[in-house]
């Protein structure tokens, strides 16, 4: 009797429907009259479904022809930037006499001449003079720079291990206390530089010096340097500094994944872990395959594709993911969990 009276019901919903306001006590409905509010709600769907892709096409079109005006404009100012260069560098091969060449190569420490060397071949040796003393002038700054930064620590991190209770990574203080957050993932990577720079003078002379060893230690190294402005993006966090720095502060999509992650690598859950490296690293739409360009229709799940992701952004974040990773397989090393199916691969 309720499938009855339920079919009832939906029946005369459908009249009301369909016969509108000229027949409210219409007992019943034509089948063309079915068919031809049905084919209404169709066209109507259709020219919506018509406006939308009209209007995604106008804004696609519109950013490809702003890309590549960008991309016109750069290659513009690239090669107006070479031919200054190359105008630049006939006057000085029109100016600079083989004798000032040999004196300015003896002022930055290199020979005055070498053997069977030609006067072209002396211009292009002070050239990569010039440019090496340039560079090595720059990473003097950088470290000068390095040295001048008189931030205020915490403490002395010297008797403070990765597992130390006030170093532990609670996921609630996502929400609650982002600042204190911000304070431990720094003291913690802080640690973990220096407990794995201990690791590696632990080891075995024999080890040390054999080609694999020689090979980590390299690995180690770059990590830390790698580790460098993810560091000092923290310490701005927590120790707020009013002169300008070039040092970017943490997105909160990359704050909240490398969060979780050092959380997972404190509870041994490696696997997990690396799981969240590899969101932050590649996202969730390496191969959106059925999901995107299947139809004339849109799927529901497109919009659920992460099409950029954060570690791609710049050369230094993608480094320091990358050696995170490093990281985790360092501490597995180390620390391996209880249960090997918390291990990664």
């Amino acid at each position: 009797m309720d499938f009855l009276a339920a079919e009832i019901a939906r029946k005369r919903k459908e009249i009301a429907t369909t016969a509108g306001d000229d027949a409210p006590n219409k007992k019943f409905i034509r089948q063309k009259d079915v068919a031809a509010d049905r084919e209404r709600r169709y066209r109507e769907e259709q020219e919506r479904l018509k406006a939308e892709r009209e209007a995604k096409a106008a804004a696609k079109l519109e950013e490809t022809r702003k890309r590549e005006a960008e991309a016109r404009a750069r290659e513009a100012r690239i090669k107006k930037e070479k031919e200054d260069k190359l105008a630049l560098t006939r006057l000085v091969e029109k100016t600079v006499t083989d004798d000032e060449v040999m004196q300015r190569l003896h002022e930055l420490g290199e020979p005055r001449k070498l053997f069977a060397e030609t006067a072209e071949a002396r211009k292009t040796r002070l050239e990569e003079a010039e440019r090496d003393a340039v560079i090595e002038r720059k990473r003097k700054a950088r470290l000068e720079a390095a040295k001048a930064d008189d931030t205020p620590e915490l403490e002395p991190l010297e008797n403070l291990s990765p597992d130390a209770e006030e170093l532990q990574i609670r996921l609630s203080d996502m929400k609650k206390n982002p600042d204190k957050l911000y304070e431990k993932l720094y003291r913690y990577f802080r640690v973990i530089c220096q407990e794995w720079s201990k690791s590696m003078d632990e080891r075995d002379p024999e080890v040390k010096n054999s080609p694999e060893g020689l090979e980590a230690l390299k690995i180690q190294q770059q990590c830390l340097e790698d580790f460098r402005p993810l560091i000092k993006s923290l310490k701005r966090k927590v120790f707020p500094i009013p002169r300008h720095s070039l040092t970017k502060n943490l997105e909160p999509g990359v704050f909240q994944l490398i969060t979780e992650m050092m959380y997972y690598c404190q509870q041994r859950e490696y696997l997990q872990a690396s799981d969240i490296y590899y969101k932050l690293s590649i996202g969730n739409a390496a191969w959106p395959i059925g999901v995107v360009a299947v139809g004339i229709h849109e799927r529901s799940s497109a919009d659920k594709i992460q099409y950029a992701s954060h570690v791609f952004n710049d050369e230094a974040t993608r480094k320091w993911v990358q050696g995170t990773k490093r990281w985790l397989t360092f501490a597995q090393a180390k620390w391996p969990p209880a249960d090997r199916r918390k291990m990664m691969g």
